[in-house]
């Protein structure tokens, strides 16, 4: 008997869960080994490691070619996640499934944070796949742990930050979008948080994030002068609106999420964004270093 079941262990999220020491006793699969959309393989590995709890980081996450080919999305995001549920609530499984602020539709006002029970409104279908899956959770089980995060990065797997930490120590000028607002979320800070709910027995939703309001922009400058302290770099930074790009996949303009209902239940406090960033760049640049 195992107690936790790690899927999608080759991603950005899942390889880090894997790696820590709370989570020790676990099995972590990747989409090969245990795939969502095939309920039989799904089954045979539950029986023979009866996991206690499901740890579910597997996800279809490419935001722009959801628009056009949204069965592949559904079929992870939502359909698969639906077969998860069948097989925790048949096996009294407790499932974690990690979800996204792009459920809201982010047209709130600058200062508004989206509460855990403000009612979703996806504007795009990456969002609405997102959404189903946590529907199939909410409308199937009674032991579960949703957890919304926003602009996940981390040292694992290509990320939006990975990018730009390489762009600019190769690039002299770049151009960053600054008009679209959230809250972004350390894959190191976000494994904690989960052990904080996983050790308190929490169920629910839950949001989680770094501290902080910002957009790239804002995101990129901050590391730039982060990164100035390990190298010699002179890289200019532009901000840009959303529409310079040809990319017209429908995008929150402001999806902060808040995560008032977190601190206070676990009575911990989530570090802010410029201090996880700075953790992030420390650790790339010595990863790089060996």
């Amino acid at each position: 008997m195992t107690k936790y079941l790690i899927t999608g262990a080759n991603g950005l999220l899942g390889s880090e869960i894997a790696k820590n020491d709370f989570f020790k006793d676990s099995i972590a699969l990747s989409h090969q080994e245990f795939d969502l959309t095939n309920m039989g393989m799904m089954e045979e590995i539950i029986k023979k490691y009866l996991p206690e709890i499901i740890i579910n980081c597997a996800a279809y996450a490419n935001v722009t070619k959801a628009e056009e080919e949204y069965s592949k999305a559904y079929e992870v995001n939502a359909a698969g996640v639906e077969n998860l549920c069948k097989l925790a609530k048949k096996y009294g499984i407790f499932l974690v499934h990690f979800s996204t602020d792009y459920v809201f539709k982010g047209d709130s006002s600058s200062n508004y944070e989206y509460l855990e029970n403000d009612k979703p409104n996806p504007v795009n279908l990456y969002g609405k796949s997102k959404l189903e899956g946590e529907q199939f959770v909410l409308n199937n089980l009674e032991n579960y742990l949703i957890i919304r995060i926003s602009f996940l990065f981390g040292l694992n797997g290509k990320n939006f930050v990975s990018s730009v930490f390489n762009l600019i120590k190769t690039k002299a000028n770049l151009k960053i979008v600054s008009d679209q607002f959230g809250k972004s979320t350390y894959t190191e800070d976000l494994i904690v948080g989960l052990q904080n709910l996983l050790s308190m027995k929490q169920k629910g939703i839950f949001h989680f994030t770094n501290k902080g309001r910002h957009n790239r922009y804002e995101f990129s400058v901050e590391m730039l002068k982060i990164m100035k302290k390990y190298y010699p770099l002179n890289t200019n930074i532009e901000p840009i609106p959303a529409d310079y790009f040809p990319d017209k996949t429908p995008r929150p303009t402001n999806s902060v999420l808040s995560i008032s209902k977190y601190e206070k239940i676990t009575g911990k406090k989530i570090p802010t964004w410029q201090n996880a960033l700075s953790r992030y760049v420390k650790r790339k640049v010595e990863n790089l270093s060996k």
